[in-house]
């Protein structure tokens, strides 16, 4: 725990997206490979994951829906566009036998990284090397980010990734609704059996419940916080050494893909500037593979169009979350390789 909040204290003065995930994984990561591996309780791990799905949840507001409706071709194409190419990309590493295609196509989902790589455990794929290529495209897209918008805007002053109170003023009320909504979903999902569901069923029942019900779900950071830290240390506790051997004999590959994946998205950005009337800001941040953090806070700073931008990103991650078992199995049949068994099947 000392190393856990050292590190995150650490990550947070650099202002790098997913500090509170990235340092937990990194402390467990550390003791783990030296042969102490930290124990979660599966109860601990499954109510972190639904906590995950309703911090998913809040960002589906009516703002959402009314830019869903009026912006629809644009987010449509921006959306398949990235699935289009993530499937391109996991297919060239499945057939150079880089890696199989779930761990491929988890790895370069442009969703939320935590998120992905523990759905990706869920359908037959490599979680250590899904969580390595995951954070490896968490910091290189804010990276890029960071430098794009200096470039367009050469006076802009990006604000850091702001570290909110453990204890901000919350209505006790839409808590425990939102507490209680999310209990109903894991039990669900508990029942049904269904790969992700935790995160999956909390995230549609909180979303229905804060725009049909019109409560105001909130999940404060003295909730949310130790849930990262669970998750992290579950995540960083499954390296081993030899994992650690194999993803670096790979990693030129992971960094050529991922690069790949912001350079294909930032086409589709160029796409949008030259033909849609955006911004180029607003286009690119709009298209960037992930970094729903970074791009917001940029955006925040800047004259960008956020709500468009957050639209964006939201919707390719609940695609994400959808298509992405159907594209891992598309990779291993246009590869001609066996499909790995899932929870579900198992």
């Amino acid at each position: 725990m000392a190393l856990t909040i050292l590190l995150i204290y650490l990550l947070e003065l650099t202002g790098l997206p997913a500090a509170r995930f990235l340092g937990p994984l990194i402390a467990a990561l550390a003791f783990s490979v030296g042969g102490f591996r930290p124990t979660i309780p599966p109860s601990f791990f499954t109510f972190a994951k639904g906590m995950l799905g309703v911090r998913i949840a809040q960002s589906l507001g009516p703002d959402f829906f009314s830019i869903l409706g009026g912006s629809w071709p644009f987010l449509a194409c921006g959306t398949l566009w990235a699935m289009l190419s993530t499937a391109a990309l996991g297919i060239i590493l499945t057939r150079r036998k880089v890696m199989p295609g779930p761990t491929a196509i988890w790895g370069l989902s442009p969703g939320g990284a935590s998120v992905m790589t523990l759905l990706s455990a869920e359908h037959g794929a490599d979680m250590r090397m899904v969580a390595l290529m995951q954070y490896t495209r968490v910091v290189l897209v804010s990276l890029v980010c960071i430098m794009v918008a200096r470039l367009m805007l050469p006076g802009v002053s990006l604000p850091g990734v702001a570290s909110q109170g453990l204890f901000p003023p919350f209505s006790p009320y839409d808590l425990l609704v939102t507490i209680v909504t999310a209990l109903i979903a894991l039990y669900i999902s508990k029942k049904t059996n269904f790969p992700g569901g935790d995160i999956i069923f909390s995230m549609i029942l909180v979303a229905l419940v804060r725009n049909l019900a019109h409560v105001d779900t909130t999940l404060p950071p003295f909730i949310l916080f130790p849930c990262y830290i669970i998750i992290g240390y579950r995540i960083g506790g499954n390296f081993s050494m030899a994992d650690l051997k194999r993803g670096f004999r790979i990693y030129h590959w992971i960094l050529i893909s991922i690069l790949a994946m912001i350079a294909f998205c930032g086409l589709f950005g160029y796409i949008m500037w030259a033909y849609g009337g955006f911004d180029s800001l607003t286009a690119y941040l709009s298209t960037s593979p992930g970094g729903l953090d970074v791009v917001t806070i940029i955006a925040a700073g800047t004259d960008a169009g956020l709500p468009f931008i957050a639209a964006m990103q939201t919707l390719r991650l609940f695609a994400v979350i959808l298509l992405g078992p159907w594209l891992a199995r598309l990779c291993m049949r246009v590869a001609g390789l066996e499909l790995p068994v899932t929870r579900k099947q198992a």
